[in-house]
């Protein structure tokens, strides 16, 4: 008796997992599907290759704890479009009604009139992530464009919408912790990831979007940080100015300033003039110094000449 009660608890622990599992995966598409009726429009009917597909999606984003729309072996979406959503607490409902609000994750689930679809559903450590696939077929519904606000939107002032120069808002945090950011007119992706100090990648790894896709239009409601259970948004704007631009500091310059060196000016020396080796003769000053001198000139020059013609003219 006690093998057949191990036997039949052992059975539970196999089958319960696999009706969860199959359940979500069903929630997925029963939730798409009640939001399409909520439109007028058919349901999508399952295709089961693109349920096998969404499986095995589902269950590669909890074997590497996040979500993604990057294949493990690099292929492309095997559909016409795919939503993914995850995180602790996460269900298809919270997916459906509260991460795939934007303009992009809607219109697969309500731009076109009919299609196929599949879902997958896996979890790990607590985190639950799930994936949606379309083959959307038929023509555009046009409520993409009609909704400015939605009911899965947070309503705002269309004048409070219009930003200052220099400021931006910021949302309160939810309740559960999870924070909205509702686009206003003049928003970029890159400003609202400033306006929280996160970073565009994170934003789009929260709404599931792609790594090239930073469009956002207003009235769109994004995701900035996940607290976990699903709860009614409440928003109350918060006009922050922009942080001032940072002035930049003047730099010390360095500035060699020649120290001045004095002014030498030269003191005349007094030297003193050396006695002459011959004592000053008075009589050269006189007037007959002059007459001496000038028969002194003739006589030598006559003595000269003398001697030269004496001496080696008239020998010869």
């Amino acid at each position: 008796m006690k093998r057949i009660e191990i036997i039949l608890i052992l059975l539970l622990f196999l089958i319960i997992p696999a009706q969860v599992h199959a359940q979500s995966a069903d929630d997925l598409i029963n939730e798409v599907n009640a939001l399409r009726s909520s439109y007028g429009l058919a349901p999508y009917t399952i295709d089961p290759n693109l349920m096998v597909a969404a499986q095995q999606h589902s269950e590669y984003q909890a074997s590497i704890h996040q979500t993604t729309h990057e294949r493990a072996d690099g292929s492309g979406i095997p559909a016409r479009s795919e939503n993914v959503c995850g995180g602790i607490g996460v269900n298809a409902s919270y997916c459906v009604n509260s991460m795939w609000t934007d303009d992009l994750h809607r219109f697969t689930m309500i731009g076109l009139s009919d299609g196929t679809v599949g879902a997958g559903y896996a979890q790990s450590e607590g985190n639950h992530y799930y994936t949606l696939m379309v083959n959307s077929s038929g023509t555009d519904t046009g409520l993409i464009k009609q909704e400015a606000v939605s009911e899965y939107q947070v309503p705002i002032d269309p004048d409070a919408a219009l930003l200052q120069p220099g400021e931006f808002y910021t949302s309160t945090p939810m309740p559960d912790g999870s924070i909205y950011h509702t686009v206003r007119s003049n928003e970029t992706l890159w400003s609202i990831a400033l306006s929280y100090g996160i970073t565009i990648a994170e934003i789009q790894a929260l709404n599931g979007m792609a790594e090239d896709d930073t469009s956002v239009s207003i009235g769109q409601r994004i995701l900035i940080v996940y607290g976990g259970n699903t709860v009614e948004p409440t928003f109350t704007p918060t006009i922050t100015p922009l942080p001032a631009t940072n002035t930049p500091k003047p730099t010390s310059t360095a500035t060699n300033t020649p120290i001045p060196l004095p002014t030498l000016t030269p003191t005349p020396t007094n030297t003193p003039t050396p006695e002459p080796l011959i004592p000053h003769i008075r009589y050269f000053d006189t007037p007959d110094a002059k007459k001496l001198g000038l028969v002194l000139v003739i006589g030598c020059s006559v003595g000269l000449l003398a001697t030269i013609f004496f001496g080696f003219i008239k020998k010869k």
